[in-house]
């Protein structure tokens, strides 16, 4: 993971955060955390911008690379749809 940015006015309350934080995320990692029994390779490339006030700041989703496609391998034996 990579994150840069900046921190504006830190010796105040108000202080703001401008942040860019990016990285590699291994899908079968992902999968496993998300329950699934199928084996999934690859990885995908994820982003964010967090923004505005320290105390509340807003976090944006970056759209992933397009080229990040997930490859299925061979899984338990059941199939779930969706």
């Amino acid at each position: 993971m990579h994150l840069d940015g900046e921190m504006r006015r830190p010796w105040l309350a108000s202080r703001e955060v401008s942040l860019r934080l990016k990285g590699v995320i291994g899908l079968g990692a992902l999968a496993k955390a998300a329950g699934l029994d199928q084996r999934i390779d690859g990885k995908a490339q994820i982003g964010a911008d967090i923004t505005g006030p320290a105390a509340a700041p807003r976090i944006a989703a970056r759209r992933p690379d397009p080229r990040a496609t997930p490859r299925r391998g061979h899984g338990s034996g059941r199939h779930h749809r969706g």
